[in-house]
């Protein structure tokens, strides 16, 4: 029986009756024969019929009574941000003897548990739907809107060896409505000036609450280096020879040939020019030369390098 119903009694009794006393059990009463009662509040209630048989003969029957709540639909999902592939909880907040779900999640999926959780696999904008009956007393329904996002997936680089003070763009290569990296910027790509020490870099890319991160290792390593050999027969190819590296703030390069004699130097300026195997417009002889190099890497660490490089034609 639910709350608000009218509960009528039936009079079963039988033989010369000459009255009837209905006690309902919430402290109200009635005469009638089979008279009916709405309760004025759920609960169980024990009702009491007496019939007067004579003025000195009475008959007592007991039953009980349960009136139950109606139904009261509620739902409630967890909070946002809603992001596509992170599971969603929705929550029964019914009040009453809730008994049967059905759940319309708005992508074409459906459950039929208490509380269910669902996956969304696309951004959109998803109407979810609940139908819920009580076991006694009636049924009803919520509803949500729901606004799905996609996480960003941001990829910077690969790990890399850079000298410190080296210059390297980071792209982010992600959409989102805001961006956050390690460095304290805040704009979809930055320039990363490599410092003098091993560095880690990371970006989150926000995306309405949705948020996607990556992160590069930088291995703080200055290199220069000098070929072994060259072959200067203005073939383009190995013409000439040079100091190999983009980090450098100054250097002197130094060759000489197996005399000792100095056959070639270059001090500073476009690290890219080197020697082209002449000395004084004259082609020097195949052998074996020895250079000495000297500088500064941009991040004022010194270099100091000697070897022998080959001229071969």
């Amino acid at each position: 029986i639910c709350d608000g119903t009218p509960v009528t009694f039936s009079n079963l009794s039988f033989g010369s009756i000459q009255g009837y006393s209905w006690s309902f059990g919430d402290g109200s009463s009635s005469n009638e024969t089979s008279p009916s009662h709405i309760y004025p509040a759920t609960g169980d209630y024990n009702v009491t019929l007496v019939i007067q048989l004579s003025p000195t003969c009475f008959d007592t029957a007991q039953q009980s009574v349960s009136i139950h709540p109606n139904i009261v639909v509620d739902a409630s999902v967890s909070s946002p941000p809603y992001c596509v592939g992170q599971s969603i909880d929705f929550t029964d907040l019914s009040t009453g003897n809730p008994a049967n779900w059905n759940w319309s999640f708005g992508d074409g999926a459906t459950s039929d548990v208490q509380n269910p959780s669902h996956v969304y696999s696309s951004e959109g904008v998803y109407k979810v739907y609940v139908n819920i009956a009580d076991q006694f007393c009636g049924s009803g329904a919520d509803s949500f809107v729901l606004d799905l996002y996609a996480i960003p997936d941001p990829k910077l680089r690969e790990d890399t060896v850079l000298c410190g003070g080296e210059i390297q763009l980071l792209t982010s290569n992600a959409d989102g409505t805001s961006y956050t990296w390690s460095t304290g910027e805040t704009t979809p790509d930055i320039t990363y000036v490599m410092p003098n020490e091993d560095a880690t870099v990371w970006v989150k890319v926000d995306n309405n609450g949705c948020a996607g991160y990556d992160s590069v290792f930088f291995k703080n390593h200055c290199v220069i280096v000098v070929p072994t050999a060259f072959s200067p027969n203005e073939d383009g190819k190995n013409d000439i020879i040079r100091p190999l590296g983009s980090t450098v703030n100054d250097f002197d390069f130094i060759i000489y040939n197996r005399w000792g004699e100095e056959v070639f130097r270059k001090n500073s300026g476009d690290i890219h020019e080197g020697w082209n195997g002449k000395l004084d417009g004259d082609q020097q002889p195949v052998g074996v030369y020895v250079y000495y190099l000297t500088g500064h890497f941009i991040s004022g660490e010194t270099f100091t390098l000697k070897g022998n490089v080959t001229l071969v034609r």
